[in-house]
Order: structure tokens, then C-alpha cells, then sequence
């Protein structure tokens, strides 16, 4: 049962990446900037939290509802991962209201590997202990 609803929320969140990056953007975010580092925006640190989120639902689902995934399992949904952050910036180039940001795709991949890093660090570090 556990499984299915680990399932579910991560179809659920899918989803909702899906919806954002296939509906028309605000303008506002695309132009803010984190004040720190004057070149970075807010849209990519928004795009690396959103798959590196990902890998923390997995840990989430690991340490609070004891949902074990294997090794092989993890490097499957590691590859998923890895096309649909790549199919979410390349379907905007299909949508007259989107444009693609070479830079965005970076951000996404960048999200997964260091999602895939955290979740290696929790694996042999947390959960074999």
C-alpha cells in the first residue's frame, strides 16, 4: 500500500512539472535574479530544486514509510529522470508561447545528478547503517 502511494505522489509531481513547463511563463520570475550571484536567476535555482526534488521524495519515501527500492530501481528511475528533464525544456520548442533555454535543460540535469549524489550519499552513508 505504501508503495502505491509513494507511486502516486511521485506521478502527481511529474505531472505538475509537466503542467509547468508546458503552460505559458510569467514574465516576473523568468527576470528576477538571486541577489548573491548577479548572473544566476531564480528560474534556474527554481529548475534545479525541482528535480533534485525528486530524489529527496525518494529518500522521504525511504526513511518515513520504509519504502525500499532497489539499487537497479533506482538507476532505472535515475534514467527516467534524466529524459524527462531533457523532454520538459525540448517540448518548448513545439510551443509558440515557450522558448527553450539551453541554460534551463543544465539546471534540470544538474538537479537530477545532484539528486542522484544525495540519494548515493543516503544510501551508504544512512540507510546501511
Amino acid at each position: 500500500m505504501k508503495i502505491k502511494w509513494a507511486f502516486i505522489l511521485f506521478c502527481f509531481y511529474s505531472i505538475l512539472l509537466l503542467i509547468a513547463a508546458i503552460i505559458p511563463s510569467f514574465g516576473k520570475l523568468n527576470n528576477q535574479k538571486v541577489h548573491f550571484i548577479s548572473e544566476l536567476k531564480l528560474d534556474y535555482l527554481i529548475h534545479f530544486l525541482a528535480y533534485l526534488s525528486y530524489f529527496l521524495l525518494i529518500i522521504l519515501f525511504d526513511f518515513c514509510w520504509k519504502v525500499k527500492i532497489s539499487f537497479s530501481f533506482f538507476v532505472k528511475i535515475s534514467v527516467v529522470l534524466f529524459i524527462f528533464s531533457i523532454f520538459t525544456e525540448l517540448i518548448q520548442l513545439f510551443l509558440t508561447y515557450r522558448t527553450f533555454n539551453p541554460m534551463d535543460l543544465l539546471s534540470n540535469l544538474g538537479g537530477v545528478v545532484s539528486g542522484i549524489i544525495v540519494y548515493i550519499g543516503y544510501y551508504k552513508y544512512i540507510r546501511k547503517n
